[in-house]
């Protein structure tokens, strides 16, 4: 029997700026867009809900941060509600003394079911050289101490990664395992971080299908899109963020595309017993050697 679901990604566009307020009411209407599409289970960009910040060295990045719950979030989480849409909410999170990059889910009844906090953090110094602006995450944010949960919504099985995660295959096995069936992974990836703009967009697609193929499950890549100033340290520079979210089969096809410089909602009608299949006819599950993997999880040596 089929098991029809709407799955989307909110991709914003350029204009997020310092004023939270006036941000979250931009991604509520992109919000109400997806929930008129018909749209069952959505997920904004990375930190989504402010400017990316970590491609900047900042003095006053907490103004950036939000404790969960927080008020000024309220309207996303009842708009999902009332559309009975499950939605994922990437922010950066601050906790104590302590701030994650992280991720909120709501269940179709505005249930919060929990959060995901990014594990593998990237830190990459800017070449000018290259042309690159860099990344800082190291510096703002803790890896993720919640491991890698799965969540059961309405509409069917599903975990998160965020961005630099796609890049690790453990994590999204270990969410394929516990019975995930799609995976969602909010990014902000730009052409300008690593200063290799022709290298990034030929691998952009990469990583993400190589996840959806190998665990047999769907995935829902939701990237920010189009330029921005940004101030690095060395100087005013402009943010080419790659956009192009993607939503990936589990055979790894790529079955639908985002624009480069668009806010807009990226969608697509899944059946997940396709899932189910795909386990079946790829023999990888079968195939696995759990017992001869034990290097992979030694903390020494590479």
């Amino acid at each position: 029997m089929a098991r029809e679901v709407v799955i989307g990604a909110g991709q914003i566009g350029p204009g997020i700026g310092s004023d939270v307020e006036k941000n979250v009411s931009r991604l509520n209407d992109l919000l109400k867009k997806g929930g008129d599409c018909g749209v069952n289970i959505l997920s904004f960009t990375e930190i989504g809900v402010v400017p990316f910040f970590p491609v900047t060295l900042l003095r006053d990045y907490e103004r950036y941060c939000l404790e969960f719950p927080d008020e000024i979030l309220a309207p996303l989480f009842e708009t999902a509600r009332k559309y009975r849409m499950v939605l994922i909410l990437p922010f950066a999170e601050k906790e104590g003394i302590d701030y994650f990059n992280s991720a909120v889910i709501a269940d179709a009844d505005g249930t919060i079911l929990g959060k995901y906090r990014k594990v593998t953090l990237p830190s990459v110094f800017p070449s000018p050289q290259k042309g690159s602006t860099g990344t800082y995450e190291k510096l703002y944010f803790k890896p993720g101490n919640l491991g890698f949960p799965v969540f059961d919504t309405e509409y069917g099985k599903i975990g998160i990664q965020i961005c630099y995660d796609r890049k690790f295959p453990e994590g999204s096995r270990i969410l394929a395992l516990d019975g995930a069936e799609v995976i969602f992974i909010p990014s902000c990836t730009t052409t300008s971080t690593y200063g290799d703009h022709e290298r990034q967009f030929a691998a952009w697609d990469l990583s993400s299908r190589a996840r959806a193929y190998e665990n047999g499950v769907f995935v829902v890549l939701a990237n920010k899109a189009g330029q921005e100033p940004a101030e690095t340290v060395f100087g005013a520079s402009v943010i080419t963020n790659i956009g192009r979210s993607l939503i990936i089969n589990p055979q790894g096809e790529m079955i639908a595309t985002g624009s480069p410089d668009q806010w807009e909602i990226v969608m697509a009608k899944i059946d997940l017993e396709e899932v189910h299949a795909a386990q079946k006819v790829l023999p990888f599950w079968r195939d696995r050697r759990p017992s001869e993997y034990g290097r992979l999880v030694r903390e020494s040596g590479h």
